[in-house]
């Protein structure tokens, strides 16, 4: 699902933080901290069959600054760090901070099945976010070089895995993005119920979509639809096809109320309510028009038509891409 962000009647429209078991992080330029304390691991030691490293494999990095920093190596090599608790009791010790977005902000959301059950944010043109952590963490660095050491072994590797501590009075990590990024991906909790991921976004335009094989847009939609009008039923109602590619376009007063993760449906749940100008599918335009409200009807009730999207099983799966939009957006 992509969106952009519309006006806020009040302040600026926040993205809620997260509480999160782990954040994948691309699309950086630097991801910078203050560490209490700092450890890297010998790659050389890394035990397949249990995932993690032996004690002796650990050795301490004297920090030669406050600050440590990470950067890509090479943008070409698709650098990526990820933010991990130590042990999975210590899975939401990492919070992704909430996130404040401009009016005509372009964010893309792609959720993700499975063991890693979770979400992809992309936020195009935001210039940094942070993560709190208060609790000792593992960070793995794929295609990053580090600086603010005395000394950085082992960096001939492309992928190193650090233990961090930082002090209570840093307790976060600032993420500068790139110009289209940056690009987070957290991974929820097993077993979890649903998840409220965000609400109470306007936004002027949203795209439900994915990239198929040979790279054309088609839906991202999971389950069959409905597209009511809740305040005037004598309306009806417009079907949605699960195969449709669905766009709302000339939105005014739309709202997002709530976007959620189900664990239920296995994607995401989206309700929103406004006023759409056109919805547009992959076969052309739904026929909207011709459920235009009567003067009477508009008189009656304040000229104010709620159009409420409820796709049934209105989920996004982890294939979804928005491709087409998103490789626009990164022209501009």
């Amino acid at each position: 699902m992509e969106f952009e962000v519309g006006a806020a009647s009040q302040g600026t429209t926040i993205l809620a933080g997260l509480d999160v078991r782990s954040v994948a992080i691309e699309k950086f330029t630097t991801i910078a901290f203050e560490p209490q304390t700092l450890e890297v691991a010998d790659p050389a030691q890394y035990r397949v069959e249990t995932d993690d490293f032996p004690p002796s494999a650990w050795r301490a990095l004297p920090a030669a600054s406050a600050k440590v920093t990470l950067a890509a190596k090479n943008h070409a090599r698709h650098p990526r760090v990820t933010v991990e608790g130590l042990t999975t009791a210590g899975q939401e010790t990492i919070h992704l901070d909430p996130i404040p977005v401009a009016q005509g902000t372009h964010v893309m959301l792609e959720s993700r099945g499975g063991k890693s059950e979770g979400l992809t944010i992309k936020v195009a043109g935001q210039g940094a976010i942070t993560l709190s952590l208060h609790e000792p963490f593992k960070l793995i660095a794929d295609h990053a070089q580090v600086s603010g050491f005395e000394d950085s072994p082992f960096q001939q590797h492309d992928e190193l895995t650090y233990r961090i501590t930082l002090p209570e009075r840093a307790s976060w990590i600032e993420i500068s993005a790139q110009g289209d990024g940056p690009g987070i991906s957290p991974t929820f909790a097993p077993k979890r119920s649903a998840t409220t991921i965000f609400g109470a976004i306007p936004v002027t335009t949203l795209d439900f979509t994915r990239q198929d094989s040979s790279g054309g847009r088609v839906s991202a939609l999971t389950g069959q639809g409905t597209i009511t009008f809740p305040d005037y039923p004598h309306l009806g109602s417009v079907p949605v096809s699960k195969d449709d590619a669905i766009g709302l376009e000339g939105l005014d007063r739309f709202m997002i109320k709530e976007v959620s993760l189900s664990a239920q449906h296995r994607g995401m749940r989206l309700f929103g309510d406004g006023m759409a100008k056109q919805i547009r599918t992959k076969t052309g335009q739904i026929p909207i028009q011709s459920r235009r409200l009567t003067a009477f009807d508009a008189l009656w009730h304040d000229a104010r038509l709620a159009v409420l999207l409820s796709f049934g099983a209105a989920v996004f799966t982890m294939s979804l891409g928005a491709y087409r939009l998103w490789r626009e957006f990164k022209r501009r």
